[in-house]
């Protein structure tokens, strides 16, 4: 089930820019995890180091800063989503029926074949 790439670079430009931001977002998150778990294991005295005359140490701080980067990029990923993927999805999917890759179902013929789809 192989489709030409010339036939649809809309789709094939779509899948890699879904697919980079995908991955940069989750390299991000990756190092982020890591690097707190890896203070954590290494480094613990660091975290135990109260923030001013507090109760909070750096190791809360750092908690918390995780957790409101995942919230954050879950934002970003979710704006880029709805205003960039689902445009250029479209463009993709009114491209591939153009040049009858997928039917009006959303079908490749190959699928269609295989399955005994037929169109209605």
């Amino acid at each position: 089930m192989d489709i030409d790439k010339r036939k649809a670079p809309l789709f094939f430009s779509f899948l890699k820019a879904r697919r980079n931001i995908a991955l940069t977002l989750s390299i991000v998150i990756f190092i982020t995890y890591y690097g707190i778990m890896i203070c954590v294991g290494f480094f613990p005295d660091f975290l135990g180091v109260r923030v001013g005359n507090s109760a909070i140490s750096l190791g809360i701080v750092f908690g918390v800063s995780f957790i409101v980067l995942s919230i954050i990029l879950t934002g970003v990923y979710t704006y880029i989503a709805n205003t960039f993927f689902d445009r250029e999805l479209k463009d993709a999917l009114a491209e591939m029926k153009k040049n009858k890759l997928i039917d009006e179902c959303g079908l490749i013929d190959e699928v269609r074949r295989e399955h005994g789809k037929t169109i209605t």
